[in-house]
């Protein structure tokens, strides 16, 4: 221990520090009007940092602590350090670093944790997760490690390895350390068992590293970890990949990702309540801008150059999304190569707009139930859509945007069954509609199948529905005598095989939200569906109110496998336009295109009924369903 001469003469040397000599005859430190024992200047710096409110303040102590423990690094000190350091000391919750590779977030983040915890080793924590333990070793832990054995301040503090990596003050004191955790897709629930339970007396640190590889089911954990009354903050760090991801949902801007420009921007608020993205682009780098020389030489040692930038131009291409992810570090909108359909790729498509009917095919109604239902909790899902032939001769589904969507609620209130409430409002929907039970498909999973029946019961149906059985994980060698079985993946890649062809109208902004945010995973050799509860937390941290299960797209996949089952509607299935039309359809196509399309917009606000047609084959009479207008 340092004696009393050397400790005074080093607290004397502090800006702001004044010791001073009680009348018993102890020293104190007095800074502003606070006396602190008689210690070197860098933990009391810290108790400052931890102590005052005001964020410039607690940055002056934070960066003077820094300095104090490792003053080997005072001479790389730069503006991205800086930036990192005055954002912990404000009163963000949710940090998001964003940035390509050597732009140095893990490294000032592992100085920032040690800092932290060091304000008080007795009441605060930091948990530090990432993909595996060795790969938290080769990155954030392995820096905090390292950087512990070159304090220049000496701590008695024990780092143990294995299993549980973590560094304690006090190994009688489980709850307050710094913890390493594995997260990776598929091991977070072991991840969240880990820290759940730990609630330190004063401060807590979340450290996401490798965050666009984190599953977002650990965002379980954080409302429990977030108690009230202690200070709380989650730092996600990535090269960022995809807007969908655990990082790029907490990095999400409030304004939208159009409001945020990589060439101009590097912060934004997040849709996280008290929530921030620093951004690191590698074409503002201190290695490139620093103006003294010599101190731009230590920085090109592990910042991202000029030369570095060039370099990788030339291997990955200055447009490609690995250039964008690991060196420029901003989110792509075309780089969601891991949802169910990108943006770029329903962008080239009418999937939002409304078909035009030739007048010559008879237009169906097909329909798809999702009967997952509880009270308080998911809605029961009627969607149905209009089948027929456009003015191009393509056979197209239109779901006429949220017209034709049905949620079917449960009252605890009334004093039928959920299932009765349920069953009588898909027969209220498919009889307003003039749609038959048969030409809808249902998810008999679960509850599924005795209210199949129970709607054929009560609504007095002749024939059985398209009756669909899912199963969770990559296809199973599963035989169903009386349903077709289909993995959650099997049912939603068919709306990209019908996209691509230009076959789907209709659908509305929260099935096409739903479609082009859901990610697409591997399993064994196999593409999954994202499961829906990780789907929920994920989404929950880009926007709180979108935050349910992807019902809608889950109705709209059952729609189209009626279609597909009932009435044979394959991907580019065209029926060719009759060369000797009737009088009544020359009179139709020969019409002002004004009025065609005044006849068109009316469709909007029209309900189907049944009226007679004509077969295009053969010319003999059908029942054709139509929309009549409703009243």
């Amino acid at each position: 221990m340092a004696k009393i001469s050397e400790l005074i003469h080093l607290c004397e040397l502090e800006e702001d520090f004044q010791v001073v000599k009680t009348k018993k005859g102890k020293y104190r430190v007095k800074v502003y009007d606070k006396k602190f024992a008689l210690n070197h200047p860098g933990p009391i710096h810290l108790n400052l940092y931890r102590i005052l409110d005001d964020p410039n303040l607690k940055y002056k102590h934070l960066k003077a602590a820094h300095d104090l423990f490792w003053p080997q690094f005072i001479k790389t000190w730069n503006y991205w350090d800086e930036r990192t350091f005055r954002a912990i000391c404000e009163d963000w919750e949710y940090i998001s670093l964003a940035g390509g590779g050597s732009t140095g977030k893990s490294h000032r983040m592992a100085r920032l944790a040690i800092l932290f915890y060091l304000s008080n080793p007795q009441g605060r924590l930091v948990i530090t997760a990432s993909t595996t333990l060795g790969a938290a070793t080769a990155r954030i832990w392995g820096y905090i490690t390292r950087f512990i054995d070159t304090m220049a301040i000496p701590y008695n503090l024990k780092v143990y390895t294995g299993n549980n990596p973590r560094i304690l003050y006090n190994k009688k004191d489980p709850i307050h350390g710094i913890y390493s955790v594995a997260a990776a897709k598929g091991t977070t629930q072991k991840a969240i068992a880990n820290w759940i339970g730990k609630h330190p007396e004063e401060g807590l640190l979340l450290i996401l590293d490798e965050a666009p590889d984190l599953d977002p089911i650990l965002l379980d954990s954080i409302p429990n970890l977030n108690s009230p009354g202690i200070e709380f903050k989650c730092v996600p760090i990535g090269n960022s990949a995809d807007q969908n991801d655990l990082h790029g949902a907490l990095s999400t801007p409030k304004a939208g990702w159009d409001s945020v420009d990589p060439m101009r921007d590097n912060f934004w608020e997040t849709t996280q309540k008290k929530g921030c993205c620093l951004f690191f682009s590698c074409f503002e780098s201190p290695a490139i801008h620093e103006p003294n020389l010599i101190k731009k030489k230590l920085l090109e040692n592990f910042l991202i150059t000029e030369k570095g930038i060039e370099e990788k131009k030339f291997q990955y291409g200055e447009d490609s999304i690995a250039f964008w992810r690991f060196v420029v570090g901003f989110w792509r909108s075309d780089a969601l190569e891991s949802a169910v359909i990108t943006k770029k790729f329903i962008s080239h498509f009418h999937v939002d707009a409304r078909a035009e009917w030739s007048g010559i095919v008879p237009l169906q109604i097909v329909g798809g139930i999702d009967p997952a239902f509880s009270t308080g909790g998911d809605n029961c899902i009627v969607r149905l859509a209009v089948l027929g032939q456009d003015t191009t001769g393509k056979i197209v589904l239109d779901f006429m945007g949220e017209r034709l969507l049905f949620k079917i609620p449960v009252l605890a209130s009334l004093p039928e069954s959920a299932e009765m409430q349920v069953a009588k409002g898909i027969i209220k929907v498919l009889t307003s509609h003039n749609c038959l039970f048969e030409n809808c498909a249902i998810d008999i999973t679960g509850v599924g199948r005795a209210l199949g029946e129970l709607v054929r019961m009560l609504g007095k149906y002749v024939g059985q529905p398209v009756r669909i059985s899912t199963v969770p994980y990559g296809r199973r060698k599963v035989k169903a005598f009386d349903s077709e079985v289909a993995t959650p993946m099997d049912l939603w890649g068919e709306y990209r095989n019908f996209i691509q062809h230009d076959q789907i109208r209709g659908l509305d902004q929260k099935t096409l939200y739903q479609l082009t945010s859901r990610l697409i995973e591997w399993k064994n050799g196999k593409e999954v569906l994202e499961s829906k509860q990780a789907y929920r937390k994920r989404i929950a941290a880009i926007d709180p109110k979108l935050a349910h299960s992807p019902d809608e797209a889950d109705g709209g996949a059952l729609t189209i496998k009626a279609a597909i089952i009932r009435f044979g509607f394959t991907p580019g299935l065209t029926r060719a336009l009759p060369a000797n039309m009737d009088a009544e359809y020359k009179k139709l196509a020969a019409q002002d295109l004004r009025e065609w399309r005044e006849a068109q917009e009316k469709l909007r606000k029209y309900k189907p009924q049944a009226t007679y047609g004509r077969d295009l084959a053969s010319g003999a009479p059908f029942l054709q369903t139509i929309f009549s207008k409703n009243s």
